[in-house]
């Protein structure tokens, strides 16, 4: 997670060196004010923020198959109210926590060459110039725990990544 101030009275353009930050390779990282996949990056990124404005964003190392981009329900966009995400045998798990009664929507970067078994509930959109599309998927939390699955079906001659998926269960 990363805040980046600006209290002057012009736009304000920021370097972040992602390797001083601790990240080596592709990050997907997400603007939570937006509400925009801001994109992959490597090693540095550029971004300007308005007069007199904050943006947040959330930095995650790329995965190169389904991941937890972001959630909508806290300004720290899962640190708060995601419990687990697990990757196992092509399914996505995330458990969030909010309290009975309040909803929000779960943001997942997605490989084209994970393709959902089942659209229900949830929606899709390409990210133009890329090999990528973002599912979301509105949570209304009945009780105060709530786990969203999405199984996928693998496509290897869609995979533009071609990373190594055996036994990967981190998370």
């Amino acid at each position: 997670m990363l805040g980046l101030l600006n209290l002057t009275e012009q736009p304000r353009a920021f370097n972040i060196d992602l390797a001083g930050l601790g990240y080596s390779g592709a990050c997907a990282v997400y603007d939570f004010w937006d509400e925009r996949f801001v994109g992959l990056r490597e090693g540095a990124l550029q971004q300007t923020v308005a007069p007199h404005s904050i943006t947040v964003l959330r930095i995650a190392p790329f995965e190169a198959r389904p991941q937890l981009l972001s959630t909508d329900m806290h300004v720290l966009q899962g640190a708060v109210e995601v419990t687990n995400v697990r990757w196992k045998d092509n399914a996505l798990y995330v458990s969030c926590t909010r309290p009975a009664g309040e909803s929000g929507t779960v943001s997942l970067l997605v490989p084209t060459c994970y393709v959902p078994t089942d659209y229900a509930a949830i929606h899709t959109a390409l990210v133009p110039g890329t090999n990528l599309y973002i599912l979301s998927a509105r949570l209304t939390f009945e009780t105060d725990t709530r786990m969203f699955k999405v199984q996928f079906a693998y496509d290897a001659e869609r995979d533009a990544f071609k990373r190594d998926r055996s036994g990967d269960e981190r998370y």
